[in-house]
Parts: C-alpha cells; structure tokens; sequence
C-alpha cells in the first residue's frame, strides 16, 4: 500500500511540475515565461513601466518627456498629454491601475486619478531631482527618491 501511495504521489508531483512549466537549472527552480514584444508602443528611450496587479493596466514614461498608458495588457498605447515635456525617471500606478504618478528630473511630480487620460501637477513636492517613485496599493501615498540621496513620502 505504501509503495502504491508514493507512486501515485511521484506521478502527482510530475503532473504539477508539467502543469506549471517549471524549469529546473543547476538545481535552482523556476516559473517560465513568455515574453512578448510589444510594437505599437513603438521605440522609446524608456525609463519606467508600471503595473496593475493583474497586468492589464500598464504606463510607461520615456526620457524625452511622453506617458504612454495601456488598457489591454500592452497591446495598444496611447500616449497621454501633460502640459509641460519633461524628462520622465519614473512612474508608478496603484494595484487597479486607476491612479498614476510620474517622477521627473527637473523636479516635478504629477499625479492622475483616472489611469492616465488627465494629470495634475504637484508643486508642493518642491524642486527635486526625482530618480524614482512608488505608491501604495491604493495609490492615496507615494514614496520618491531623489538625486541627492533622500527619500519624501507623501502625507496622505
């Protein structure tokens, strides 16, 4: 009975592993992925992409100051319009994809609470050097770095 038990335990093991497409290299194991590359956002100098939680919504800024957003997982990028070009460093979405915030390197943050189509600048971040920034699963607090090595967080 033991021997029937682990063999049906080996065979479950096996089917997970298939299942999974689980790859085994040098004893280090990993999920596979499949990338895939995306045109019609066309060539960029990019500097960041952030995600929804579930991958459907993206944005991405480049260096020569466009925000790019998706919809549909990458498949089609429009690009959003802010008043200003700026030199984009970093961008950062909460887990729904609905509120943005872009980073630049001469000092400005802006922020969008409807994935994108409009955005506000925040001129009470100061003038920094904005090198990166993450928000909150909510999107209601950010976090940045600047050039000159320090960190801000957002009061609410």
């Amino acid at each position: 009975m033991k021997k029937l038990i682990r063999a049906i335990f080996i065979v479950l093991f096996f089917c997970l592993l298939c299942a999974c497409d689980l790859n085994v290299n040098n004893g280090i194991a990993s999920l596979h992925m499949t990338w895939t590359k995306r045109t019609a956002s066309g060539s960029h100098y990019w500097a960041s992409i952030a995600s929804s939680s579930d991958g459907a919504k993206l944005a991405a800024v480049d260096s020569m100051g466009d925000i790019y957003t998706s919809a549909d997982s990458g498949a089609m990028w429009p690009q959003r319009t802010v008043s200003e070009i700026y030199s984009w460093a970093s961008i950062a979405s909460s887990s729904d994809g609905v509120k943005l915030a872009a980073g630049d390197g001469s000092g400005e943050i802006y922020t969008s609470a409807n994935s994108g189509a409009t955005w506000t600048q925040r001129s009470e971040t100061g003038s920094n050097d904005w090198a990166s920034i993450a928000s909150s699963s909510d999107g209601a607090r950010l976090a940045a770095v600047d050039g000159m090595g320090y960190i801000y967080t957002s009061g609410n």
